[in-house]
């Protein structure tokens, strides 16, 4: 369930610098996750899609905060976020000290959700001098009421050519917090004048004792022992941070959804339905049981997406479903005969 929250924020620094909490008030809860059309022969009869956006429209500063709340302690002067074909753009200019600038989802979820999006960070200017940090966290919804400043941060970290990724979590109240860092990677160097590579980042966590973190297709970081007291629901930012230097980061393909099998009804006992990737593998497996419907387990970085439905009907056929939307929590039925061919 999505819960329209309007949130208080803290700047996220991995020094653990000064925290700002601010909100805006907005008049307008559109809906978190757009409509998924499927292919024929399928309907979708329950959705685990929590929130949803590529990050990819032309939009005004208005049409922006109808679903983020742009805020922090770089200021609107500043500050700057908007959002076109190349993806949301967060940024900061060049001033003195720490200061941060975010875009927060409006809507929360949680707990039993992934979070995810596509962090596209810059390299700091040649002869800049600082860090420029790229911030994906996941912080309570309940700030606003409580003053607590708690959330899980992934984070890439430039300085000079270089830079590493960051896992950790912080707790505060009103004006501070401090961050405990569960997990770093080394540092790479980048050429003068590249871009850091475009990485997927995947949140899942509980609050409570469970956190897991991919990037891209690898799980970097999984407890389910830790401490975190994060009070559920969550809200997202998409954020930087610098301590001087001008900087920015892109966003894209931001989602939400639930930490469950994607389940698949209409089918007869004992058939399989399989979700394959681009090259025709697959990455989701599952056979029906008696009750005719097969749940496909996900991993996180799978829990949403598109990918071609393929369901065994005997004698090594199979239907063919192309171009499915899916989510974890999704339950997608079959209508009528399965049939003995290809369905294109």
């Amino acid at each position: 369930m999505v819960t329209p929250r309007r949130g208080l924020r803290s700047q996220v620094t991995v020094a653990a610098a000064a925290m700002l909490a601010a909100t805006y008030s907005l008049s307008a809860w559109p809906g978190p996750a757009p409509a998924r059309a499927l292919p024929g022969g399928l309907d979708r009869v329950a959705s685990g899609l929590a929130m949803a956006d590529e990050l990819t429209r032309q939009l005004t500063a208005g049409q922006l905060e109808d679903a983020y709340s742009v805020n922090g302690s770089a200021g609107p002067r500043l500050g700057w976020v908007y959002e076109d074909a190349a993806g949301l753009r967060v940024g900061i200019k060049a001033h003195r000290g720490w200061a941060g600038w975010f875009a927060e989802t409006i809507h929360a979820a949680g707990p039993r959700v992934a979070w995810h999006a596509a962090v596209l960070p810059a390299a700091l200017r040649p002869g800049a001098r600082g860090r420029g940090i790229a911030v994906f966290a996941v912080q309570t919804a309940t700030t606003q009421t409580s003053g607590i400043l708690d959330y899980i941060v992934v984070a890439a970290v430039s300085r000079g050519h270089s830079y590493r990724w960051i896992v950790g979590y912080a707790h505060g109240v009103v004006a501070g917090a401090t961050t405990d860092v569960l997990w770093t990677s080394p540092w790479h160097t980048v050429p003068t004048g590249a871009d850091l590579p475009r990485v997927a980042v995947t949140v899942i966590t509980d609050g409570r004792w469970r956190l897991a973190v991919w990037l891209g297709a690898t799980e970097v970081f999984h407890n389910c022992h830790l401490d975190l007291n994060i009070p559920a629901p969550f809200q997202a930012y998409l954020e930087v941070q610098s301590s001087g230097p001008s900087y920015s980061t892109r966003f894209e393909d931001f989602w939400v959804a639930d930490d469950a099998p994607l389940r698949i009804e209409g089918l007869l006992p004992g058939q399989s339905a399989s979700l394959l990737s681009s090259t025709g593998r697959p990455f989701a497996s599952a056979v029906a049981g008696t009750d005719g419907t097969a749940s496909l387990r996900l991993t996180g970085p799978r829990l949403a997406g598109t990918a071609t439905l393929a369901v065994g009907v005997g004698a090594g056929a199979v239907s063919i479903y192309r171009a499915v939307p899916y989510a974890g929590g999704d339950t997608i039925r079959l209508r009528g005969s399965q049939g003995t061919g290809l369905r294109g």
